[in-house]
């Protein structure tokens, strides 16, 4: 017997340089690979690779009953690491570290993960032994992507110009002469129409209820997150791209109750802090079948018999970095600092919350066609 064929994936370990997985496009992602033999291995080839790639998938029940999937991939680069893809190799016992670079495309998008979709990028390594079944279960580590869009006051350096904007709006009543008049208004002004993690949204101007009913207001934060995918059920051409959407609250704020007939002015009013965990840049930019977009909604409502309900909706906001910015990613696999030059009253700190679970492999996700339940419920 000229080596062992069993190999565990214990005995494979791959670390990033630099002790971190926080990376933005274009970014070089390198490290090492580990390999720990207790005995000589017969291979047929051990290979680094790093993967990014995008899915969408849901199912619909009843009379439309439907399976719904897409898919893309951003990057697919392998390098060999160990062995020949002609023959077979005997590594004897010890332990072997071979370094890896790649880097990634400038145009790929954040790391995201919601229900119904998902972008991942990992680093995996794949042993392959000799025979029909050599393919053994391979090694995984998750690099995360974050690509925002540059929002600041400052237009030399932003994507976006972050103006003013206005909300306004009033709600008419009835009253005992059937007369329509205007019982709850609304005229306010966010002092900008883009943000970043952990800013707070200030406003200007007032809210008035002229009804004789206390009148409660909430200001909402909402996240919505847009999935596509293609039919696959008995479809013989190409089906055109199906839409799922989910809407989350993610940030709130309420206001005294207003009583009746008073008009309340802001000034510079602090209102929502705009969240520094589960947020990420507007538009997902650079992937075709997920979207993100925020918006706000203004409800106010008076209660009792003759209640009255304003409601100001899809108020579009952009959330994104003030700049190039130092990259806080706190994780309990590693922490990085990346520092850039710049104005420190104009960095932001960005809180990426760990995915749960570690992610899949390019193979198991990109070549078998039964997925996770919990990923198509």
């Amino acid at each position: 017997m000229i080596g062992s064929t069993k190999i565990s994936p214990n005995q494979i370990s791959i670390s990033l340089s630099g002790d971190t997985n926080m990376f933005q496009p274009g970014d070089v992602v390198n490290g090492f690979i580990s390999l720990h033999l207790d005995k000589a291995l017969k291979i047929r080839e051990i290979t680094v690779s790093m993967v990014g790639w995008c899915e969408t998938g849901w199912h619909t029940s009843g009379k439309d009953r439907n399976i719904y999937k897409e898919e893309e991939e951003y990057c697919c680069k392998r390098s060999l690491l160990w062995g020949s893809r002609n023959r077979d190799t005997r590594i004897l016992a010890g332990e072997y570290v071979k370094p890896f670079v790649f880097q990634l495309p400038t145009n790929c998008p954040s790391t995201f993960q919601s229900k119904h979709g998902y972008v991942w990028y990992i680093v995996q390594v794949q042993c392959r032994l000799p025979g029909m079944f050599g393919s053994v279960k391979p090694v995984t580590r998750p690099i995360y992507v974050y690509d925002p869009v540059v929002v600041s006051a400052d237009p030399s350096i932003a994507e976006l110009p972050c103006l003013p904007l206005p909300i306004e709006g009033e709600k008419q009543g009835e009253n005992f002469l059937w007369m329509k008049k205007p019982v709850l208004s609304a005229k306010i002004f966010l002092d900008r129409s883009a943000y970043a993690p952990g800013d707070q949204i200030l406003i200007d101007g007032y809210l008035c209820n002229k009804s004789n009913s206390p009148m409660n207001c909430t200001l909402s934060l909402n996240q919505h997150i847009i999935c596509y995918a293609r039919s696959t059920t008995g479809v013989l051409h190409r089906s055109p791209l199906k839409a799922m959407e989910k809407t989350t609250t993610v940030a709130t704020w309420r206001p005294e109750t207003l009583l009746p007939h008073e008009k309340r002015n802001y000034i510079d009013e602090p209102t929502i802090n705009i969240p520094s965990k589960n947020i990420v840049s507007t538009w997902l930019r650079n992937c075709s079948f997920l979207e993100v977009h925020y918006s706000l909604t203004l409800l106010c409502y008076t209660s009792g018999f003759h209640s009255t309900k304003l409601v100001i909706k899809n108020i579009m906001l952009v959330i994104g970095e003030r700049r190039k910015t130092n990259l806080h990613y706190h994780s309990s696999m590693s922490t990085t600092s990346s520092s850039y030059a710049s104005d420190p009253s104009d960095l932001v700190e960005v809180t990426i919350k760990d995915i749960e679970g570690s992610p899949p492999s390019y193979d198991e996700v990109m070549s078998t066609e039964t997925k996770d339940s919990s990923f198509w419920a």
